[in-house]
């Protein structure tokens, strides 16, 4: 009879223990998983925010190559007073 009160004891400590520790793990596994959802959201905006930008850098090359070079052609002609035109206000 004392025999088995030792031995149960400690089995019921190792049974309480691994008990808590396996439902913390399963609550940091929660965070972690919904952290990574959080990032994942995160940088997948911040491509979308990227690709915005290039587009944006991109539709505004061609009108300031037109006026780079409308401005360049100008600065050549002799005698011929600058002229200005919407192109070289974008």
């Amino acid at each position: 009879m004392q025999l088995t009160i030792f031995v149960r004891i400690p089995e019921v400590h190792v049974y309480t223990s691994f008990f808590i520790r396996s439902h913390i793990l399963l609550y940091i596994y929660g965070c972690v998983a919904f952290y990574f959802l959080q990032v994942c959201d995160e940088i997948t905006s911040t491509e979308g925010n990227i690709n915005d930008l290039k587009k944006a850098i991109k539709d505004k090359e061609d009108p300031m190559k037109v006026a780079q070079t409308r401005l360049h052609e100008r600065e050549k002609r002799p005698n011929v007073e600058l002229c200005r035109d919407p192109a070289q206000y974008r």
